[in-house]
């Protein structure tokens, strides 16, 4: 690797921190932040209806798309998973935060979408509707576990069934952990 290649550090400006200052958040506004979060009566169903559209959409993108185009097809239903993940514990739907995080693992870990990982994202898909039809909100009952249970081990088969769509930046990891 030459000089030219390898990553280089820029130390950022100062400017903006010394305008503001230092310091944190106080814990007041830590605790008023924290009972709005609390408190939150907004049905996450109605805020994650566009995401499970996108999702949707992304996929019949999928389905219909060449394998060429790889990695814009996965960005496209990677977009409305992330949006679940990070929304799903502040709308007290941590089940849904979970069941996206499992599918962003495996998008992030398939070299492409399409055959039986179309399958598997349409699960998940499934999946995060039956958690809001039921509305398992709250703490992660048994009905939860089994869900993700079930999830992790379709994902588990999915990467021991095809190892050729396991994307190379995770089986370089994979071999140097089995030596």
């Amino acid at each position: 690797m030459t000089k030219e290649e390898f990553p280089q550090f820029y130390p950022p400006k100062l400017d903006l921190k010394i305008k503001v200052g230092h310091g944190g958040v106080s814990k007041e506004t830590i605790l008023k932040a924290q009972k709005v979060i609390d408190t939150n009566k907004i049905d996450f169903v109605d805020v994650a209806a566009p995401y499970m559209v996108v999702l949707s959409e992304g996929i019949s993108i999928a389905k219909k798309s060449s394998p060429k185009d790889t990695e814009t097809i996965i960005e496209g239903v990677l977009f409305p998973a992330m949006q679940l993940k990070a929304n799903g514990d502040l709308f007290h739907y941590p089940l849904v935060t979970h069941v996206a995080s499992q599918m962003l693992y495996f998008l992030e870990r398939i070299e492409s979408l399409n055959g039986a990982a179309l399958d598997i994202v349409d699960v998940f898909q499934a999946s995060i509707n039956l958690i809001f039809k039921k509305r398992l909100k709250g703490e992660i009952n048994p009905d939860g576990d089994k869900i993700t249970s079930e999830l992790d081990a379709v994902c588990a088969r999915f990467f021991e069934k095809y190892p050729d769509n396991i994307h190379p930046r995770f089986m370089k990891k994979n071999k140097k952990s089995k030596k």
